[in-house]
């Protein structure tokens, strides 16, 4: 069992290294602010090129970097993409009526729920992340909420599919400033060698 002190070095480490990364927390800001239009920075740190935008000198800003990330975005982002499922290869003739079935099946509830559900939003905000930072980060799932508790001991036997209320996919964006990379383990940029 981790204690809390651990856990809260563990943070302090992974918050650290992302901070001192080439293209860490900084630079990420600095990205944001070019997307956004401010190219007009004052303060010691800055050099006398950057004048305040109050203070108009003889310069105009064309915001290219924005306009060139909201033209891949549209490249890379369709709003309503079909999902095409194909059914896996199987040697017998019976076998591949019933799997051709099964994806066209599966294809339409996928296609039903992503439109249904809305998800292309968070889809987009992490594309929009990806582009602009270098990396967007979803999270993905399935949820199901039960009416109420029954036991097998009391109510016999349980058919779950009758008592589900809701279920459902989910996608949701995670903000790249609240997701951090476990950096105790050695190749901790590889999602697969992670621990859940």
């Amino acid at each position: 069992m981790i204690s809390h002190e651990d856990w809260h070095k563990r943070i302090d480490n992974a918050l650290s290294k992302r901070a001192a990364y080439w293209n860490g927390d900084k630079a990420w800001k600095r990205f944001i602010a070019l997307y956004r239009g401010d190219h007009w920075r004052t303060g010691k740190q800055y050099s006398d090129v950057f004048k305040d935008s109050e203070f108009p000198s003889d310069r105009i800003t064309v915001n290219v970097t924005g306009s060139t990330i909201l033209l891949a975005k549209s490249f890379l982002v369709n709003n309503h993409p079909k999902f095409l499922i194909k059914p896996r290869r199987i040697l017998e003739s019976i076998e591949v009526v019933q799997a051709t079935i099964s994806a066209l099946l599966q294809q339409e509830v996928l296609n039903y729920e992503w439109k249904e559900r809305a998800m292309h939003f968070q889809k987009k905000e992490a594309v929009l992340d990806s582009l602009i930072i270098g990396h967007g980060i979803v999270k993905n799932g399935f949820i199901y909420n039960k009416d109420r508790a029954k036991s097998v001991q009391k109510d016999g036997s349980i058919e779950y599919r009758d008592h589900i209320s809701d279920e459902s996919p989910f996608v949701e964006r995670v903000n790249p400033f609240r997701f951090l990379f476990d950096t105790e383990h050695e190749n901790y940029r590889q999602l697969d060698s992670g621990s859940w």
